[in-house]
């Protein structure tokens, strides 16, 4: 039986449904060996060929605890790192002596793999280490479609590429959403509250034209904890629960898994009002293009027809659940308008056509990189 590392070295709770589709689906049948720099970890391993390695108390440094795990490196066949912080010396050097064998997963294809501007000495130490890391390793892993395309499109890495979405669903796993468009109906925005990176402002202007002048009944749930919302938005949403109590739903703090699933499930459409360009320090992110929005992947989970702005990409198995809007508040009420007047209800054939992708992806991995 052939064996993976899986080295998660931080952990990120939000990204649970990439691990356990790791462990579920792309290496079902392999032993795998899950080591996750988290004391607090627990249930994660749920097959009895996987095993779960994690600090033995909670001061163990990430040091002692890769030394500590070295054998099960040493001997699995393949190995699978979780992104990495580019300036954790321990992780870095992990990767380069394993680097023949190892492949890195990114969530932010032009930092890591473009050449960017650099403004300073920590930026030159930067890309010097991505330049290194992209040399010894064996391959990437990314979780779009899309964002492997656009990395082959633009000739940014010319060793394996391997798409594993970020979550991935079958059977009685998929959960189609309610039929049922009486009103109230609800629009979810899932994931943290930023302003800075979703445009909020747009969607407010048009749900309150929607509220005076077409008396709709609605509910806009804004599901995940407020990270930054800004004065105009504030504004907006308290005029429409002044008008239309508990219209507009939002929390202060991290909502309950429990939660957030039932408000999934009662969600007639989801919005993923992304800002398409997304800068951090000197680096831009294209969602859609180097960047996946985990929206895409609750559209899928759910079956929930999405919102997306017409500028961001998206493969074409998905379009039967994408609805397409405009920038521009009238364009954008008279697409909720028309949405409205025929609700889109979403099959599994999407789902079955997702998945036809990823075995592909999954055989390609078994051929090129487990079976040497």
């Amino acid at each position: 039986m052939p064996s993976v590392a899986i080295i998660i070295l931080n952990y990120q709770k939000n990204h649970q449904g990439f691990y356990e589709n790791l462990l579920d689906n792309v290496f079902k049948g392999y032993k795998i060996d899950l080591l996750v720099f988290d004391f607090n970890v627990n249930k994660f391993c749920r097959s009895r060929n996987c095993f779960l390695h994690k600090p033995k108390h909670i001061y163990e440094s990430k040091t002692v605890f890769l030394v500590r795990n070295f054998k099960i490196l040493k001997e699995a066949h393949v190995l699978v790192f979780e992104e990495i912080y580019v300036f954790d010396p321990i992780s870095i050097f992990t990767v380069l002596y394993f680097g023949k064998k190892a492949h890195i997963t990114i969530h932010n294809a032009n930092k890591w793999l473009k050449r960017g501007k650099a403004c300073s000495a920590k930026d030159i130490i930067k890309q010097l280490l991505f330049k290194t890391i992209k040399k010894s390793i064996n391959g990437i892993i990314v979780i779009s479609q899309t964002v492997k395309e656009y990395i082959i499109s633009n000739n940014l890495f010319n060793k394996q590429i391997y798409y594993f979405p970020f979550a991935n669903f079958s059977g009685e796993q998929h959960l189609n959403h309610k039929a049922n468009f009486d009103e109230p109906i609800i629009f979810t925005i899932p994931g943290t509250i930023n302003s800075e990176r979703r445009n909020y402002l747009l969607f407010l202007e048009v749900f309150i034209k929607l509220l005076n002048e077409d008396n709709l009944k609605f509910k806009l749930v804004l599901l995940g904890k407020v990270i930054k919302l800004g004065n105009k938005e504030q504004n907006l949403i308290n005029e429409i629960n002044k008008k239309s109590p508990n219209t507009v739903l939002l929390w202060r703090k991290f909502i309950d898994e429990k939660s957030f699933e039932n408000w999934l499930l009662s969600s007639n459409y989801l919005i993923g009002n992304i800002n398409v360009l997304y800068t951090e320090n000197t680096v831009t992110e294209i969602y859609g293009e180097s960047k996946e929005t985990g929206v895409l992947f609750l559209m899928l989970r759910y079956g929930i027809p999405t919102f997306f702005p017409k500028e961001y990409k998206f493969s074409n198995v998905y379009e039967d659940c994408i609805i397409k809007y405009n920038q521009n508040p009238q364009a954008l009420y008279e697409t909720i308008k028309s949405t409205l007047n025929k609700p889109k209800i979403i099959g599994t054939s999407v789902l079955n056509r997702h998945q036809s992708i990823i075995n592909k992806e999954i055989n390609d991995f078994n051929n090129n990189v487990c079976k040497k």
